[in-house]
């Protein structure tokens, strides 16, 4: 028994070191945990930190940006209106000549909507004279829009080219139109050079694409002559609707190079214009627009210098800042690293204590578990003494109580047999009475049955008796039995309390 409490106090030792080593481990890596826990919560603060560092030079950015957006939309607006007042400033000396603009058209592709306009300060007037002239013949309708035409002359040979009319009026109660062109080449009394176009349907904006061709020669040429261009709806059941025309001068025009001019319709009977007047008036506007492409250029190279060097000062302030913003990041790198370090000893010194109070703890536990375990086999030792003499103690009552069974079943045969041996004798005794008394046999019959069934009586009394005493002891039995399984759990349970 000394052997093998050593060896388990042996046992017990491995296993306290085992758990203290463990426990060790534990700590160990509970410390590496919390210190791998610290270094990515100050990484995380520091990427954040960068980040709102970050979205804030983003948003000085945007800042800047929109700042710039709004100068640039400003000069831009400056710029236009300036462009509207030199242009408007044109159209005002244009005005009296009837020419706005002028664009070359190349041969043989549609002319553009944009092109020159002609304004005409008498039209409102002719119109209002044409109306009063033509309005019996057909339905009189606002004149508006403009066409675009090419007149060349080569050969003897005058090419009127049609492109297009832009913004046409429509008929009354309509909202389109069926426009075609028709021209004339004056001076003709008998409108023997009246030629038109194809009518093109359903638009105020028709492309007609068509050449129209006079024969015409030098002569007639330098005399003047006046080209006759007009628009019309094509109506199928009524007369024709007049919505515009233009009268060209020709006389000295240069017509070698084929020109696309854009201009506006005017009423009926408006004065000629002159192709001649449009050429110079070309030319005026073509050096006034280089005149305006160069000034525009070389405000823009000074706003892009400008902006050039906003920009280099910017990102000489931003090196600054990210310079400053650095030496910040050090110092205070610098300053996290001394505070980590003086945690770290605090921590380590911590640890230290708490290594010491735990080894104390363990030490008592395990002397507390040595007490305990001698406790527990001191009160193994008596309860397995107890176990014994309550075995003896059932034993002896067992053995009394068989004997008891064995005398009681012993006086049982010797009852049963004097029984027998009576009744026997007083069987004989009856048959030598009935044979002696005949008369009194049946009165000795009766007593003698009462008498047995009283003999009878009496042996069950009895047998109730013996078998209400053996109850009565199995039942002492019994309650000693149960009295001392009370004493022991009692003296159990004292023991457990204590």
């Amino acid at each position: 028994a000394a052997l093998q409490q050593m060896e388990e106090e042996e046992t017990a030792k491995r296993e306290e070191e085992e758990r203290a080593a463990m426990r060790h481990e534990a700590e160990k890596a509970e410390q590496q945990r919390k210190e791998e826990e610290s270094r990515q919560q100050r990484a995380e603060e520091a990427e954040k930190m960068r980040k709102e560092e970050e979205a804030k030079q983003q948003e000085e950015e945007e800042k800047e940006r929109k700042q710039r957006q709004d100068e640039e939309e400003e000069r831009r607006k400056q710029e236009e209106e300036e462009k509207s007042k030199k242009t408007e400033a044109t159209r005002t000396t244009s005005t009296a000549s009837g020419i706005s603009e002028i664009d070359d058209f190349p041969a043989g592709t549609p002319l553009p909507n944009k092109a020159l306009k002609l304004h005409r300060a008498g039209s409102v007037s002719s119109l209002s004279s044409s109306i009063s002239s033509f309005g019996a013949a057909a339905s009189i309708v606002e004149v508006t829009g403009s066409i675009t035409l090419a007149v060349t002359y080569t050969k003897k040979k005058l090419e009127v080219y049609i492109a297009q009319c832009n913004g046409l009026s429509a008929p009354p109660k309509t909202s389109t139109a069926d426009p075609y062109v028709k021209t004339y080449l004056l001076p003709d009394p008998k409108k023997q050079s009246k030629k038109k176009t194809k009518h093109v349907s359903k638009s105020l904006s028709p492309r007609f694409n068509e050449t129209i061709t006079y024969k015409v020669t030098d002569e007639e040429m330098s005399a003047g002559r006046v080209l006759w261009v007009s628009v019309w709806d094509n109506a199928r059941l009524a007369a024709n609707t007049f919505l515009g025309e233009i009268r060209l001068n020709l006389a000295s025009a240069d017509l070698s190079v084929k020109k696309s001019r854009t201009i506006n319709l005017m009423g009926k009977e408006s004065e000629p214009v002159s192709l001649q007047l449009l050429d110079r008036e070309e030319a005026a506007s073509a050096l006034q627009q280089m005149q305006e492409e160069e000034a525009r250029k070389r405000e823009e190279e000074e706003h892009i210098a400008k902006e050039k060097e906003e920009e280099e000062a910017r990102m000489r302030r931003r090196k600054e800042e990210e310079k400053q913003q650095q030496l910040e990041e050090e110092e205070k790198q610098k300053r996290e690293e001394e505070e980590r370090q003086r945690k770290s000893e605090e921590e380590k010194q911590r640890a230290e204590e708490e290594e010491q109070r735990k080894l104390k703890e363990a030490e008592e536990r395990r002397k507390l578990e040595e007490e305990e375990q001698e406790r527990k086999e001191e009160e193994a030792e008596r309860h397995r003494k107890l176990e014994e003499e309550e075995m003896l103690k059932q034993q002896q009552a067992a053995e009394q109580k068989k004997e008891q069974e064995e005398e009681a079943e012993k006086k049982l045969k010797q009852e049963q047999e004097a029984e027998e041996q009576r009744k026997q004798q007083e069987e004989e005794e009856a048959e030598k009475q009935r044979r002696q008394q005949e008369e009194e046999e049946a009165e000795k019959q009766r007593k003698q049955q009462e008498e047995e069934a009283e003999k009878q009586r009496k042996l069950q009394e009895e047998e109730e008796a013996e078998k209400q005493r053996k109850l009565q002891e199995e039942e002492e039995a019994e309650k000693q039995h149960r009295q001392q399984e009370e004493e022991e759990a009692e003296k159990q349970r004292r023991q457990q309390e204590e």
